[in-house]
Order: C-alpha cells, then structure tokens, then sequence
C-alpha cells in the first residue's frame, strides 16, 4: 500500500497506536493524540488514515438525523481486532480474570469486527455511528439499516454483556 510509504515518522506512529489502544472507543481528539506523540494533526490524521485503510481501525461518525450535524461532530476511533487490541494493551487471561472490566471493551471490539465484516458484504449500504443522548449516555455502534430507521446496536459497558438489538431510530431509552 503507497500510504505506508509515507510515515515519516516510524517511531512516531508506532506510539501513536499504543495511545490509540488505550483510548479505544472514545472522542477522536486529532490535536490531543499528535501532541502526545510530537506530530502535528495533520500527520496524525493521515496516520490514522493509514490505520482505517489497513483495517486495524475504523471511525465511528455520530450519528444524527441532520447529515451536516454528522460531519461537524466529532468521531470516535474504533479498533476492529480484539487480538491486537488486547496485546497493545498489555491485557493477558489473566489479568481478565481478576478484573472482569477488562473483557468488555475487548468484547464490544470483537462485535463491532464481526459487524463490519458482515457489513462488507451487505448490499444495504449500511454504516456504523456512534450516539450520545444529552445526559452524555451512550450508545457503541449504531448502523442505521433503512430510511424507515430500522437499525441494530451494540453496547458492552465495564464488562456486562453486550447487548445486539434491532430497533427504530436512536431514543434515550437505549442506554442505561
């Protein structure tokens, strides 16, 4: 892949990933991340564009019914492999034994690669978002699935089941 090619900064962007594992499933923050490893937002949107290409991660867009609302707001950044996740991460069996909070982010990461290899072979045109209610609740993963609002979601919160549904346009009730 050409984009590989041009990281100037190796040693740069192999930190950058570690940190990206550690804020996995939140707030994209462009200027946080590149001043943390020396770069500037630029270079670490392009990393991150290297990253989404490779599909070692995806950015969730919020989801809202205003089309401009979605480009303004800010993404979140998702791994899709639980495995790499769990190794940036330093996370062993163990340590998900004795800390059961542990398992759920790596859970809700192997749900949403699951869900976007599905969604790859989806001829619906279905993409996934992130919903936030104004108390600040949350929902992971939405994939909006028709016009009408049928959509499914996911939810893993500090190590709890997630929960997959298929249900109507996003409400506050989702979240708990």
């Amino acid at each position: 892949i050409p984009e590989t090619a041009a990281i100037d900064k190796p040693t740069a962007m192999a930190r950058m990933f570690e940190i990206l594992a550690r804020h996995d499933a939140q707030l994209l923050n462009l200027t946080q991340v590149g001043a943390a490893v020396g770069v500037t937002t630029k270079t670490a949107d392009h990393y991150i564009d290297i990253l989404d290409r490779l599909y070692l991660t995806q950015r969730l867009q919020p989801w809202s019914r205003n089309e401009l609302s979605r480009l303004i707001k800010t993404p979140k950044l998702a791994f899709l492999d639980s495995g790499l996740l769990a190794s940036l991460r330093g996370t062993t069996a163990d340590e998900i034994r004795r800390d059961r909070g542990r398992f759920g982010p790596l859970l809700e990461t192997f749900v949403l690669g699951e869900a976007m290899k599905l969604i790859g072979w989806s001829d619906e045109g279905i993409h996934l978002s992130h919903f936030r209610t104004r108390e600040g609740h949350e929902v992971v993963a939405f994939a909006p699935t028709s016009p009408k609002g049928r959509a499914v979601i996911s939810e893993a919160v500090a190590g709890f089941p997630i929960d997959l549904r298929l249900v109507g346009l996003p409400a506050a009730h989702w979240v708990r």
